[in-house]
């Protein structure tokens, strides 16, 4: 097997360098205090998922919501805004991290398989942007993404002067 990086044997060869043992303690600390918070943090996140979700859906009265709507993380929404072409969103939406792929599909222009997989056409999965999250994300946070969501909406849809 080739090496991964060159200078000393250690691990069977394939890599050189001492382990960072620092970071490996303090990475075993951050998930510790992770899945000490998870459930909280969870609760706290779930209903401002599913007030940016009503907001969104609100928003443009045919978009739904992708998946199951029961069993799912509480911190992610993926939403179809049908007739809307996703990247044309995005390119609106510069200040919210939003996705319509997964990172390592980003690149590739290609729908997502995911959405393909669970039936969505091919235009309805080109429609589809990721909504995730996270520990800072508060209530003023949503309020102000869907309305910036809102407004691209409108700016995308409205016809042509």
């Amino acid at each position: 097997m080739p090496r991964f990086i060159d200078g000393g044997g250690q691990q069977d060869e394939r890599r050189g360098g001492t382990l960072n043992v620092p970071a490996i303690v303090g990475l075993g600390a951050a998930a510790e205090l992770a899945r000490q918070d998870v459930e909280k943090e969870g609760d706290r996140q779930r209903p401002m998922r599913d007030a940016l979700e009503s907001k969104l859906l609100a928003a443009w009265p045919d978009a739904y919501v992708n998946g199951n709507t029961e069993r799912r993380l509480p911190q992610t929404t993926n939403v179809t805004f049908p007739g809307i072409d996703a990247a044309k969103l995005m390119a609106e939406l510069r200040s919210l991290a939003v996705s319509n792929a997964s990172a390592c599909q980003s690149a590739s222009g290609k729908p997502s398989h995911v959405l393909l997989a669970m039936g969505l056409s091919d235009a309805d999965a080109r429609a589809a942007i990721r909504f995730s999250l996270g520990r800072p994300t508060t209530y003023e946070d949503i309020v102000g993404a869907a309305e910036m969501v809102a407004a691209a909406l409108d700016k995308i849809a409205a016809p042509a002067a």
